[in-house]
């Protein structure tokens, strides 16, 4: 959405709320609102959504790698990588995915 594009988050992620009390089950308002409250840096929040997304969509790889970015964020780096993975299993041409993986493995080797 615009709000979220220009950065206004808080006021995004209200959107996705109301429209998530009328479609609970909206796949993209769950990544949406997730991307919205990791801008905020509310991790618990993101997560809650992210599998969400990823229960009523298991094949999403966009709803996997968001879980791996969590994960890292919070530390959780064998988690993120995982999660990262799964993505690529799902869509072998997730190049964000292959390359936040490849970044975690250089961090990690660090």
């Amino acid at each position: 959405t615009v709000l979220f594009r220009t950065g206004e988050y808080a006021d995004a992620a209200a959107q996705f709320e109301k429209s998530l009390e009328l479609s609970p089950g909206w796949v993209e308002a769950h990544l949406n609102l997730g991307s919205c409250y990791l801008k905020m840096s509310k991790e618990n929040d993101a997560m809650k959504h992210f599998e969400e997304a990823a229960r009523l969509k298991p094949n999403s790889a966009e709803a996997q790698y968001n879980l791996g970015v969590v994960h890292m964020n919070m530390g959780k780096y064998d988690e993120a990588s995982a999660f990262f993975q799964k993505a690529l299993e799902i869509d072998p041409t997730y190049r964000q995915a292959r390359m936040t993986l490849k970044e975690l493995e250089i961090y990690q080797s660090n």
